[in-house]
């Protein structure tokens, strides 16, 4: 049986959802692996579109999402999500490079 040490230690954040949405395979995979460390409940989407849905479904706490996607960016899928729910929380990240 797990103590309540264990499980903070296994999970930081146990109540907050978070759909995290990013289309570069590479990229997800490494900080889902952060993320589930971290959070007891992650969804993942791989682009917008699925996003969006997931929000929908889910009613996750935390967003993070990639600017740039195939099918919906992720600019577009927050307003969306915003006019369903204006203060869910959001962090937004790129892999733009300028070189």
């Amino acid at each position: 049986m797990e103590t309540n040490l264990q499980h903070y230690l296994n999970y930081q954040y146990p109540d907050t959802k978070v759909l995290y949405v990013e289309d570069e395979k590479f990229s997800r995979e490494k900080l889902l692996r952060v993320l589930n460390r971290r959070f007891k409940t992650v969804h993942v989407a791989i682009d917008g579109e699925e996003g969006y849905q997931l929000y929908q479904q889910y009613q996750p706490d935390l967003i993070i999402a990639d600017i740039k996607m195939n099918q919906m960016g992720g600019l577009e899928m927050i307003e969306k999500i915003r006019k369903l729910n204006n203060k869910v929380q959001v962090i937004v990240t790129t892999a733009h490079d300028d070189n």
